[in-house]
């Protein structure tokens, strides 16, 4: 009952905290640098699929839920890898298809594993991606069952969710947010955003990790 009561507390929290993290988003002004037009659809894109989870999991849709957690993972490691260690090219043709310049190209050679690897050698900071990692290595196998309709889903779906699955799953969901966040601002020079994100970490030290 009582990890019931902490879940409930920490879907309202939650709640609030993407609340928060949406008024930090509008009217940023991205920096026009290659690096970080092109990284920001992909953060934002983190902060949107991470917002969908919650939504499914208020709606007791936990195993629909828990799938988006893969690509909130992804979409900010790739938002961090484009600032900080695609190459040049890749960016500039990344630009061309965001500007509709060029058609579309669906193949795309760069998966996780690499990205990582990529940033592990980056100035991107060590900290953050030592916590990406960890993420991975902890939740990927799990997450991919989700995705591909592995035993996991088809075992939750026979039993009740326990509390605690959904409120490990949010708290890093949430660190993720707060990542992006920080993330998405350092892409602007509008200082008064990034003191916003600070204050994140004090209003809501309850429902996400330190970063």
């Amino acid at each position: 009952m009582e990890s019931e009561v902490k879940l409930i507390q920490l879907i309202k929290r939650t709640s609030d905290f993407h609340k928060a993290v949406s008024r930090i988003f509008q009217d940023l002004i991205i920096l026009e640098d290659p690096r970080c037009m092109v990284s920001f659809p992909s953060v934002y894109l983190s902060i949107e699929h991470a917002i969908g989870a919650h939504t499914l999991i208020m709606l007791g849709m936990n195993s629909s839920g828990y799938i988006l957690y893969r690509p909130q993972f992804e979409t900010l490691t790739r938002g961090m890898w484009l600032l900080y260690a695609a190459t040049d090219s890749y960016r500039e043709s990344l630009l061309k298809q965001m500007s509709m310049e060029i058609e579309i190209q669906e193949k795309d050679n760069i998966n996780l594993s690499q990205m990582l690897k990529h940033l592990e050698k980056s100035e991107a900071p060590k900290h953050i991606i030592e916590q990406l990692i960890e993420f991975r290595d902890l939740t990927l196998k799990a997450l991919n069952s989700f995705i591909h309709g592995g035993y996991l889903p088809i075992v939750m779906a026979s039993i009740k969710y326990p509390p605690e699955i959904s409120i490990n799953a949010l708290l890093n969901s949430n660190a993720l947010v707060a990542i992006a966040s920080q993330l998405a601002v350092n892409l602007t020079d509008d200082k008064t955003k990034i003191e916003h994100v600070k204050d994140l970490h004090v209003q809501f030290s309850d429902c996400v990790y330190v970063i």
